[in-house]
């Protein structure tokens, strides 16, 4: 008589009283997303990488424009659109970096994915705060515009650089609180948009 022709209790006496006792795996459709009730599968996970991948271009993409940008601009009006463009710049980084903390939270990220990320979205905040500050205002009536922006870029910033060293040290748990500081930072820098 073959193994495969045995019942049930057979092959729970031949594998021992611990068979009955292995642990379940976990069923990953059934975890909760940044949107309850959103089930996780491929298409989520697709939408998530695209997301992530396209926010670090934008990022890129505005940060070269605002870095190409030196000295005085010549009037109000385009410094206030090179603000903007800075502003929605460094948005996109924290979105980025947001995104990594849920995904920490979610336990769906690997530990140098993260790295990788929170690095390259610090690098492009940085990029932008000095493609910005190479942007002089045109007039003194543009400085208080300069000086609102370029503090709420230094604390992005400093924000990334914190959480990049949280996650090169291990401690990505750490990550996950920061998650409501993120999100007051984007619309903090969301205000200085509409400038475009």
């Amino acid at each position: 008589m073959s193994p495969d022709s045995w019942p049930p209790a057979a092959h729970h006496l031949v594998q021992g009283p611990h068979a009955a006792h292995q642990p379940r795996l976990r069923n990953t459709n059934a975890r909760r997303t940044a949107n309850p009730g959103v089930p996780v599968g491929p298409g989520w996970w697709w939408g998530r990488a695209r997301t992530r991948a396209a926010g670090i271009l934008v990022a890129a993409v505005l940060c070269a424009l605002t870095a190409g940008c030196t000295g005085a601009s010549g009037s109000s009006g385009d410094y206030a659109s090179k603000v903007a463009n800075a502003a929605r710049a460094a948005d996109s980084t924290v979105n980025i970096a947001e995104l990594d903390a849920e995904l920490v939270r979610d336990h769906k990220t690997l530990t140098t994915d993260l790295q990788v990320s929170l690095q390259q979205a610090y690098s492009d905040a940085s990029s932008t705060l000095s493609g910005f500050d190479a942007v002089l205002p045109p007039h003194r009536s543009d400085v208080a515009l300069q000086q609102r922006l370029d503090s709420a870029l230094s604390a992005a910033v400093t924000l990334l650089l914190e959480m990049r060293v949280r996650a090169g040290q291990g401690r990505e748990a750490e990550l996950v609180p920061l998650i409501p500081q993120l999100r007051a930072m984007s619309v903090r820098l969301k205000l200085f948009e509409p400038l475009a």
